[in-house]
């Protein structure tokens, strides 16, 4: 490997290091647009991506037409440290159960599988934390 092949892989090393994993939960604006309404998991998900508070993720929410009443609504202002986007359920490009991460090149569906891959995204970025002891308590998987 000569120093060109070196500086071509330190760069796309450091570029994928730096892009943002999307996290696809379930969720809409609610009708008056001043609130989001989450499904039980989603607001799981969402909570542990605050309560690592690493910015490593972009959440996407996909209109998945959940009934008001099976939902927790949440307030715009609990969302201003985090990259997040709207999209409607055609033009969600995974056709998985709700939520979902892209981690290319793999894609984790469910909620458990979800929440380990972010948890051991952030104890990647900042060991420092112990988010990896939240495996074990939680879900007994390290």
């Amino acid at each position: 490997m000569d120093i060109s092949d070196t500086c071509i892989w330190l760069f796309f090393s450091v570029e994928m290091s730096l892009s943002r994993t999307l996290v696809y939960v379930a969720g809409r604006r609610n009708t008056a647009g001043t609130q989001i309404l989450l499904p039980l998991p989603s607001a799981t998900v969402l909570f542990l991506v605050h309560y690592c508070d690493c910015d490593l993720f972009e959440v996407v929410f996909v209109d998945d037409d959940c009934d008001a009443s099976d939902c927790v609504t949440l307030s715009f202002a609990a969302l201003l440290a985090t990259q997040h986007s709207f999209r409607d359920r055609s033009s969600c490009p995974y056709r998985c159960d709700l939520p979902v991460v892209c981690d290319v090149p793999v894609i984790r569906s469910g909620l458990c599988s979800t929440l380990r891959c972010l948890i051991k995204k952030c104890h990647a970025f900042n060991p420092g934390k112990h988010l990896h002891d939240l495996l074990v308590r939680t879900f007994s998987l390290k």
